[in-house]
């Protein structure tokens, strides 16, 4: 009686522990996983500024009603697609009648820090990728700037999207 009751509690905690597996730890999404997704993952640019040097002072300025001077135009989305096709669709409010503004092509480059996307209308665009995580990117491009007193302005140029 004495085994029978050693037996039925071997068995019982063999059971119990081959039945409790560990965990896994959660899988770390890649930047491309991010920022994508098979049906499309919709951002938003939410703020844009261009850091320059003017007259021997160095500026910061809010760019994102000289880039976009319409509302219509500052709630546009850009979608990412898993299969590395990228889409400007409008947001919100219309500028015009078409939903689908542009498309093309986008991937990351030199070990995931740059955004490189390639359009029919834009040709092809870059962005250092500075931080990705799943509710936003920021990214800085160098960007020239033509002065009313003539001459040009270097500016590197952030811009941050938020996931919609």
């Amino acid at each position: 009686m004495k085994n029978l009751r050693l037996l039925i509690i071997a068995l019982t905690l063999v059971t119990f522990f081959s039945a409790c597996k560990k965990d896994d730890a959660p899988k770390v999404k890649t930047k491309s996983e991010m920022i994508s997704s098979d049906s499309g993952k919709q951002w938003r640019i939410t703020s844009m500024k261009a850091k320059y040097t003017l007259n021997g002072q160095q500026r910061e300025e809010d760019v994102m009603n000289l880039a976009f001077d319409e509302a219509c135009e500052r709630d546009n989305l850009t979608v990412l697609f898993r299969n590395k096709t990228y889409e400007a669709r409008e947001g919100a409010l219309k500028c015009g009648s078409a939903d689908l503004l542009d498309t093309g092509t986008w991937e990351l480059k030199n070990n995931d820090t740059e955004l490189h996307v390639t359009t029919p209308k834009a040709g092809s665009l870059y962005s250092t990728l500075k931080e990705v995580t799943e509710t936003s990117i920021t990214g800085e491009f160098p960007q020239t700037f033509p002065l009313t007193s003539g001459g040009t302005v270097e500016t590197m140029v952030t811009v941050v999207y938020t996931a919609q």
